[in-house]
Formats: structure tokens, C-alpha cells, sequence
């Protein structure tokens, strides 16, 4: 994706949409054209959004998979493209935001409760976070490492940069890699 692409107020004129639209109904191949046009003003949006590249790009090819398994439900005379495809990128940023949430608390509760109960024996413990249990300590050390810190210790990104001596830059991608590994291991995105 070419991220120094021009800005969203050079996507498209109403012709080229029209244009577009004709071409992906006539060939669901032609999908790449609209990618191709939307990606890189749908990238800024969500990086934006997430500050974070990675995620990003996540956002981008979720929003256009959508884009493609709804474009049926795509009606020109109720808007534009482009405001019907950050529309659905609006939408999946409001379900990221949700499941990091939700991720986010039951972390700090598997980390703080980890060490209470074991398996045998779980008491209050719920079978989800027994499977993030389980999911944590599939993770590499580091991964673990850095979700401890954060949602165990409460640490901050310049706390967790100092305790591990890298920078705070190096602490956001670790903590966004190693949450991503984990919702892989969770069976997640």
C-alpha cells in the first residue's frame, strides 16, 4: 500500500465512482480497483484513529473485506462510495475499539488472578479466562513479558520502556504484536 498516495480530497470524482461501481458490478475482480483508489486515505483514517501501523492495516483489509462481502447492499443514490466505505471502516473501528477493551480488562484480571488458582481448581475463574490463561503461556517470553507489565503491574509505556531499557516506541509495538499473537491464540483475528 502506498501510504504517501495523494490526500482524501483527491479520491475520486463522481464520474471515476460511478465508473467504479459500474465495473465491480459487472466483475467482483474489478474489487481491486477500489482498493487500490481507497486504501491509503482508509490507512490515514485508521491510523489516525489507532495510532498504531499495524492495526492500521488491520482496519483497512477488514474494512474493504466487508466492503466486498456487502457490496449488494451498495446504493449509489443513498451516498457516495467513499462515504459508504468509511462508513464500514467507522464501524470496525467502533468493534476493534470494543474487543481491545474487553481483551484489555480480562488481561489484567488473568494476570492478577494467574498466580490464585490453578487448574485443577479453578474457583471463580471463567472457562474464557482459563482459555486466555492457557493462551498467555503459549506466548513468547518477551510477549509475556510485556502483558505482564502492563495489565498485571499497571505499568505505563515509560515505565515499562524503563524497566526494560528500550524505548517507548519499541514498548507500542511489542505490546501491539504481542496482543495481536495472543488473539491469534485465542482463535481471534
Amino acid at each position: 500500500m502506498d501510504h504517501d498516495a495523494p490526500a482524501c480530497g483527491e479520491i475520486a470524482t463522481t464520474e471515476e465512482e460511478a465508473a467504479l461501481v459500474r465495473a465491480i458490478n459487472l466483475d467482483r475482480r474489478n474489487f481491486g480497483a477500489l482498493y487500490e483508489r481507497y486504501a491509503t486515505s482508509l490507512y490515514r483514517y485508521a491510523l489516525h484513529q489507532t495510532g498504531s501501523p499495524q492495526e492500521a492495516e488491520d482496519l483497512v483489509s477488514s474494512t474493504m473485506l466487508a466492503a466486498l462481502e456487502a457490496w449488494n447492499r451498495f446504493d449509489p443514490s443513498r451516498g457516495s462510495l467513499a462515504g459508504w466505505l468509511f462508513g464500514i471502516a467507522r464501524h470496525k473501528l467502533a468493534q476493534h475499539r470494543r474487543l481491545r477493551r474487553r481483551l484489555e480488562r480480562l488481561l489484567r484480571h488473568v494476570v492478577r488472578v494467574s498466580g490464585q488458582a490453578s487448574v485443577d481448581n479453578p474457583g471463580p475463574e471463567t472457562e474464557d479466562i482459563l482459555a486466555l490463561r492457557e493462551a498467555l503461556h503459549h506466548l513468547a517470553p518477551n510477549d509475556q513479558e510485556v502483558i505482564v507489565l502492563r495489565y498485571g503491574a499497571g505499568l505505563s509505556t515509560r515505565e515499562i520502556a524503563d524497566a526494560l531499557a528500550i524505548s517507548e516506541a519499541a514498548v507500542r509495538v511489542r505490546l501491539t504484536r504481542a496482543r495481536h499473537r495472543l488473539k491469534r491464540e485465542l482463535g481471534g483475528e
